[in-house]
């Protein structure tokens, strides 16, 4: 390794060393979610295993469970609590896991640090990224959550025929985001057994949480599916949806209608205004910022068209970011006095840092519809819009290249049967990916051609 990459990893160690990072990543396992985890990585290897790694120990407890020869245990947090009296046989290393090399391991078990692409640094996670790819051959998607990287680090830390059983987000075995790391160990013929975890099992946390299991002594390249009870009881499904349906598929747009994701302009906490934040820095409608919905959270369900009246009554007298900063066009006075009185660690975001100018970003086109991408109902909630607001965040526009039936697309989606097709996000909540939502949308295009 040379001098200058050295270098440059021990630069990256330090920045993962930081509160910012540890305050989003850490959040430790239940002790009885660790012991069943054990007992079911014992189904699987019934004889006691030799060398154990684990990848983002915290307090070791984790290895307060399993039979085992030698536990390596590794921890980023050098302030990280450790569990009082380990066996002798259980080291714990204060180091970045990503960044270190291992001797090949039986086992490794634990619960990774869930981190989304956006709150990595940007030059860590492509030095990660790029090591990875070397050692396994793949290309990995730099729009992969850090517990990705550390599924595909186990992958290459254990034998041949090795086990990984982590706790992760139940959506890996589904999002498009992990297709690169699902299609890996299926061309290494591993088996993949997920079990989706109670709601319950991890209350803080906003995603469903799943163990899952890869299997590398098989060649089968099967996956199977389980639903876990708060009992620890469990229930074979048929499919991540929990239905006999397949997950929606993914499509790339179609020329003449197709959705695409709102706006991610960095942060909305400078880009999408209140009226209150709108008045208070005299920006001007039109001049200054357009009306913008971030979420229907807002909206009545029986709602179908966002007018005039609905956007001022339901986002604007309510207190909802809903104006959007223009800032692709000369900046008038007022704009300029706001933009320059914005702190620089509010704007420290890899989408603002990455910018030329940090807050210059596309303007989005206008969408004649706009959905909410998450839903709790059968379908998610579209409106027909009105008067030109633009989609922000989780609110999805889908556009159309040509006159089409617009009313007909809407009402096409609120009866599609989204629920058994799309994973659960947490509890009830599902969340539609735009290509999934492409999809859907060529199928109401193909029905409406054929009446």
């Amino acid at each position: 390794m040379g001098r200058a990459f050295a270098a440059s990893i021990q630069k990256e160690r330090e920045v993962v060393f930081n509160q910012n990072y540890l305050a989003k990543c850490q959040v430790s396992t239940p002790h009885n979610v660790a012991e069943w985890a054990w007992s079911k990585v014992n189904e699987f290897r019934p004889e006691k295993v030799s060398k154990v790694l684990d990848l983002g120990c915290g307090d070791g407890r984790f290895s307060i469970y399993g039979d085992f020869e030698n536990y390596n245990g590794i921890e980023i947090d050098p302030k990280h609590e450790r569990i009082q009296n380990l066996p002798a046989n259980v080291k714990i290393n204060h180091d970045c896991a990503l960044l270190t090399q291992f001797e090949l391991h039986d086992l490794c078990i634990g619960n990774p640090p869930y981190v989304r692409h956006h709150d990595m640094d940007s030059t860590w996670r492509d030095i990660i990224a790029n090591q990875l790819s070397e050692t396994s051959g793949i290309t990995i998607d730099r729009r992969a959550n850090a517990y990705l990287y550390f599924i595909l680090k186990a992958l290459l830390s254990t034998k041949r025929d090795g086990i990984v059983a982590l706790i992760v987000p139940f959506e890996w075995v589904a999002r498009p985001s992990a297709t690169w790391l699902r299609d890996f160990i299926s061309s290494n013929g591993w088996s993949v057994h997920s079990y989706k975890l109670s709601d319950s099992t991890f209350p803080r946390v906003l995603t469903t949480s799943s163990l899952s299991i890869i299997d590398k002594s098989t060649t089968s390249s099967k996956w199977f599916y389980y639903r876990v009870n708060d009992d620890f009881t469990v229930t074979t499904i048929k499919s991540p949806s929990e239905s006999s349906c397949k997950v929606l598929k993914y499509s790339k747009r179609h020329k003449d209608l197709f959705a695409n994701r709102g706006l991610s302009p960095g942060t909305q906490k400078i880009f999408c205004l209140t009226e209150f934040d709108r008045l208070h820095n005299k920006l001007k409608i039109g001049r200054d910022v357009s009306p913008c919905v971030t979420s229907m959270k807002a909206l009545k369900t029986d709602v179908k068209i966002l007018t005039k009246k609905v956007f001022k009554e339901s986002y604007v007298k309510s207190g909802a970011r809903c104006w959007l900063i223009r800032s692709d066009k000369p900046l008038s006075k007022e704009l300029k006095i706001y933009l320059d009185c914005v702190h620089e660690d509010e704007r420290n975001t890899s989408t603002c840092n990455n910018r030329e100018i940090w807050y210059k970003y596309a303007y989005p086109d206008t969408a004649q519809l706009l959905l909410s991408t998450g839903f709790i109902a059968k379908a998610p909630q579209v409106i027909e819009n009105a008067i030109g607001a633009k989609a922000v965040g989780s609110v999805a526009g889908i556009y159309m290249a040509k006159p089409l039936p617009m009313r007909k697309i809407a009402n096409y989606i609120r009866n599609y049967n989204f629920e058994n097709r799309i994973v659960k996000h947490a509890g009830k909540l599902r969340k539609i990916e735009i290509n999934q939502l492409n999809t859907v949308l060529q199928y109401a295009l193909s029905n409406f051609r054929s009446q």
